[in-house]
């Protein structure tokens, strides 16, 4: 037992150093290391990640109350979509824990254990990918537009972190479903992947972009 809570101590805090240097709230590390090193169901993982978000994002936005950064317009814009996913998320959860466990390799794994982590793979390689293309493609020519600039479906907002650009709303929330329903199914909060979608598809700078993360998580 204390190794699994000094475990779960140094987890946590690798998770609050991210959170503060980059506005991710951890539960992309989180979440597989309880199930991987500590042994948790990844149901349980997913929860407890869920929860040591709250903590590590608010005490990253105390400390970063006066910075003025944060756009709360863009938060409330993914905040519709964002809370539906994530019980779109959970039932997907849900259901998985509901099919037991499956036969792979002559020994047993629990659905949820196997399915949930095989979307980590596919989100945290595609990520990497995505970013790495990205860095390449952007080195020396400054602040881009993003692509959510060019995808003009109306309504729109205007946003003071992008200059007063506006932006397709349909586009936010929809991308906000897509955040929520990884919240609900994996235990993350959506910085990992809102961080840098705000930076290279919203166009917003990085400082913003970190505040405003750690408030939407």
């Amino acid at each position: 037992m204390i190794p699994r809570l000094l475990g779960g101590l140094a987890i946590s805090l690798v998770a609050g150093v991210l959170t503060g240097l980059f506005g991710v709230g951890g539960g992309f590390l989180i979440t597989p290391t309880l199930h991987i090193l500590l042994g948790l169901p990844m149901p349980l993982a997913v929860g407890t990640g869920t929860l040591n978000i709250v903590g590590t994002t608010t005490s990253s936005l105390w400390w970063r109350r006066t910075s003025n950064l944060a756009d709360l317009k863009m938060a409330v814009v993914l905040f519709g979509g964002n809370a539906l996913g994530a019980y779109l998320g959970a039932d997907t959860l849900h259901r998985l824990r509901q099919q037991g466990d499956l036969t792979l390799g002559g020994g047993t794994v629990a659905a949820a254990d196997l399915y949930t982590l095989l979307v980590y793979l596919v989100v945290l390689s595609a990520i990497f990918a995505w970013m790495f293309a990205e860095t390449r493609r952007s080195a020396g020519q400054g602040q881009t537009q993003g692509l959510f600039a060019r995808l003009r479906i109306p309504p729109y907002a205007a946003f003071d972190s992008l200059g007063g650009r506006s932006l397709s709303i349909p586009v936010l929330s929809y991308f906000g479903l897509i955040l929520g329903y990884l919240t609900g199914l994996l235990g993350v909060g959506g910085g990992v992947i809102l961080l840098p979608a705000l930076v290279y598809l919203v166009g917003m700078r990085t400082h913003a972009a970190v505040v405003t993360s750690s408030v939407m998580v």
